[in-house]
């Protein structure tokens, strides 16, 4: 059966997400909308790319959401966070969108995203969230090696600066090993320095430290440096087992204690990409209804916990009184 697909934003990752559309066999119709020009230009250059390219797809290209035609199967949404609750109500309403894969962060604002969940919950409308490392294989494999009845130790440490934006990603995939359902502030130190971003002129980061705990008795604990540029590291400790991950070199090793904690290396041979790994998605929604995303509801506590906990020192640091965090 024909399908339909509504990309809306085409810069760094939205074309990402085109390249991932591109070559599947069951699309035959792709829709981009981005208002920028070099974006545009940038999404017909990732398609050139394509090695495998369905050439039976008709690409449309548009600089206004209103020129692009309506009820089609799925939207991928990779505009910044701001508005993008508002855009996905939007697509619904009046383009008649039930399905959507967008990006992180969803939402500037805890208020905001409950409002889009309780949105959704009433017009029968799926939202996947692209916080990817749920879907990662060696997750899946770690997650199958801890029992469920040991609380965990889950600390991530790196540079960056990237406590927001990254943060939302190393949490959520804490409530994904532990299953929490609630989260909750042990502490925190944030250095008193904003950091600026490359993604736009009222786009920032922080850098520190959060500290929390879950309703099943695991702590977390994130820690961004201001001052380098390492990648992070994730180790997990629980009473029979620890596990320790390196995303960047892509490499990772298990210890537990029937065998004296003596480490092993677990082979990674994935693909990690967004082009590649979108592709999976996109063609899983496409003909089941469902992919190994996390769900709005899913990323909720993530979400929660970050924008709840940073907000007052984006505040504080950028002098000024706002419900929004200044993130994407």
């Amino acid at each position: 059966m024909a399908k339909k697909i509504l990309l809306v934003g085409c810069g760094q990752l939205g074309s990402r997400h085109l390249q991932a559309v591109a070559s599947l066999k069951g699309v035959t119709e792709v829709h981009v909308v981005d208002p920028s020009p070099e974006a545009i230009e940038l999404g017909k250059s990732r398609l050139s790319q394509v090695a495998d390219l369905n050439k039976n797809i008709k690409f449309s290209w548009f600089e206004d959401l209103d020129k692009s035609s309506q009820a089609g199967d799925l939207c991928l949404i990779a505009t910044q966070a701001k508005g993008r609750c508002q855009l996905i109500e939007r697509v619904a309403k009046e383009f008649n969108y039930k399905k959507f894969l967008i990006e992180k962060i969803v939402s500037q604002s805890v208020e905001e995203y409950e409002s889009l969940i309780s949105f959704c919950k009433a017009n029968d409308i799926a939202v996947w969230v692209n916080c990817k490392k749920r879907a990662h294989g060696i997750q899946k494999y770690i997650k199958s090696k801890l029992k469920s009845n040991e609380p965990i130790i889950f600390s991530s440490v790196g540079g960056n600066h990237g406590l927001a934006n990254n943060g939302v990603h190393q949490i959520d995939l804490f409530v994904f090993y532990d299953g929490s359902s609630r989260l909750y502030s042990s502490g925190l130190k944030i250095d008193d320095k904003i950091h600026p971003s490359k993604r736009g002129k009222e786009i920032f980061d922080l850098s520190g430290s959060l500290y929390g705990y879950s309703d099943r008795g695991s702590k977390f604990m994130l820690s961004f440096s201001d001052s380098n540029p390492s990648p992070d590291l994730i180790v997990i400790n629980a009473a029979s087992s620890r596990f320790l991950i390196d995303h960047f070199q892509k490499f990772a090793y298990e210890s537990y204690l029937d065998q004296d904690w003596q480490w092993s290396k677990i082979l990674i041979d994935e693909e990690w990409r967004v082009s590649h790994m979108s592709k999976k998605f996109v063609s899983d929604i496409l003909t089941t209804g469902n992919c190994q995303l996390p769900t709005l509801e899913d990323c909720y506590l993530s979400h929660e916990f970050i924008l709840n906990n940073l907000l007052p020192h984006f505040n504080r640091l950028l002098k000024r009184d706002s419900k929004y965090c200044p993130v994407t």
